[in-house]
């Protein structure tokens, strides 16, 4: 959350008015969690394409608002599901406006948009929520403790194509998750990353290293594919002790053999927590110092990757000269 040494007020009404921008596919997703929670008012809702807003308004008995400035007539807070290059504008405009802001992952493109809005949201007093719902997906947090001596985590997350995602970057959409779940982990961020693109076979998917102090390290791998679909974690201690986790599944697998574990919905989860921390002026469980110092280990990360394509583009066009 926003400054955590920071409260914000107290919200004056015992119900929660709540706004959602970008109504997509995840802004209906938003949607529908809101309405499943008390003291919750699905208000409003407001897209760039008004037509959408108001197809999702009527869906769910709700409002569409033009523009952000109408929105922010009938709502106390937002919930934002823009892609990653508009959401750092549509935040400091919600922000700007007075309304506490819950701002989808990654929290904008890289480490200096996220703690601008940061400081911002402090400045005002503002509730301000990374939207990293993992943090609160039960069988994932389950592990952050499970190993008393972690020594190397390995993740795998695959997603399907959807039209959204042809032009996303694996990075932002899929690796962030798995770069804030180590450094949850290691409880710090990491001294050294190293990455490079998959080729052959591996292509589309990026990989990644990430060495800690103590000598805890994570090694991730995350891509889109067009037929198949992954989320696997595997972590490994010093004293051979070894849990792997299907998050599709929900299984947990250990030496003594496997648990299915009782799945929650975290995005629901991750908006009551949002919605306590406005309405009671509490702080909510995670905030964006958290997704600053993972949108720093993403842009090294990209640099890394951009600087191989460079590189090979440079070979290939010397080789061709």
């Amino acid at each position: 959350m926003m400054g955590e040494n920071l409260k914000p007020a107290k919200l004056q009404n015992s119900t929660l008015r709540i706004g959602v921008i970008g109504c997509g596919s995840f802004g209906f997703v938003h949607a529908k969690c809101w309405q499943q929670l008390p003291n919750v008012e699905l208000a409003a809702l407001c897209d760039i394409v008004p037509t959408r807003a108001r197809g999702l308004a009527l869906a769910f008995d709700s409002a569409a608002a033009p523009d952000i400035a109408q929105l922010s007539m009938s709502v106390d807070a937002v919930s934002i599901a823009v892609p990653p290059h508009e959401q750092t504008k549509v935040a400091l405009e919600c922000l700007d406006l007075g309304l506490h802001v819950l701002l989808e992952k990654p929290f904008g493109t890289d480490s200096a948009q996220a703690r601008l809005l940061m400081h911002t949201a402090c400045d005002r007093g503002l509730v301000l929520q990374a939207g990293y719902l993992e943090r609160f997906d039960a069988a994932l947090r389950h592990t952050v403790n499970a190993l008393p001596d972690p020594a190397t985590m390995t993740a795998r997350r695959i997603s399907r194509h959807r039209a959204r995602t042809y032009d996303a970057d694996p990075v932002l959409e899929l690796m962030v998750h798995d770069i804030d779940h180590a450094i949850a982990i290691a409880g710090t961020a990491p001294l050294f990353v190293a990455a490079h693109s998959g080729h052959g076979a591996d292509t589309g998917l990026v990989r990644a290293s990430l060495g800690f102090a103590g000598g805890f390290t994570a090694r991730l791998c995350a891509g889109f594919d067009s037929s198949k679909q992954s989320r696997e974690i595997t972590l490994a201690s010093r004293s051979a002790d070894r849990l792997e986790l299907d998050l599709l599944s929900q299984t947990l697998s250990t030496r003594t053999g496997d648990v299915t574990l009782q799945a929650n919905n975290p995005l629901v989860d991750q908006f009551s927590d949002f919605a306590q921390a406005v309405l009671t002026g509490a702080g909510a469980l995670k905030g964006p110092s958290n997704a600053a110092r993972v949108l720093k280990v993403a842009e090294q990360i990209s640099q890394l990757i951009d600087g191989e394509a460079a590189r090979a583009l440079k070979i290939t066009n010397v080789a061709n000269g």
